[in-house]
């Protein structure tokens, strides 16, 4: 029945299904969080970000969307239109919670540091960590949100 509605069933121990989750769903919601509450932060008056004491709100953003921008924006306010308390137990319960924050919390502060110096040359050499990560995927992936993105472009 599942095979049939395209679903793949995979069989793990618990221990397994818990360190895949720790990826797969605490790492990526915790990034789409993140990405909301900054952005709603920077919506605030009187904030000071950006140079403006007015803040920066949302429809100012939509003025100047690309569709990667605006596929973000799906993503993270499809997150916030639904139940904390569906979200908080994913990522409160995982046991691998810490080790995957710590390492994004890590890693976004190495970023950070890197950008802010304009180091170009540890920039290149982070985004060929990543692009070597992702390998053949790319492809994939890029033909895929290309899809996406002309999707969206059609819909303007």
């Amino acid at each position: 029945m599942f095979s049939a509605r395209g679903l793949n069933v995979t069989e793990a121990t618990a221990e397994e299904h818990d360190r895949a989750m720790a990826v797969v769903q605490v790492l990526t919601h915790f990034q789409t969080q993140v990405l909301g509450l900054a952005l709603a932060r920077l919506s605030k008056p009187g904030a000071g970000a950006l140079g403006s004491d007015k803040g920066f709100p949302l429809e100012e953003s939509l003025k100047f969307t690309s569709p990667a921008y605006l596929m973000d924006l799906y993503v993270v306010g499809r997150h916030f239109a639904q139940s904390p308390s569906l979200y908080g137990p994913i990522e409160m319960l995982n046991p691998q919670k810490d080790k995957v924050m710590g390492v994004a919390r890590d890693t976004a502060k190495q970023l950070s540091e890197v950008i802010s110096t304009g180091d170009q040359e540890r920039f290149a050499a982070m985004f060929e960590e990543v692009r070597a990560f992702f390998g053949p995927f790319s492809e994939e992936a890029l033909e895929q949100s290309s899809y996406v993105i002309d999707r969206l472009v059609e819909r303007s």
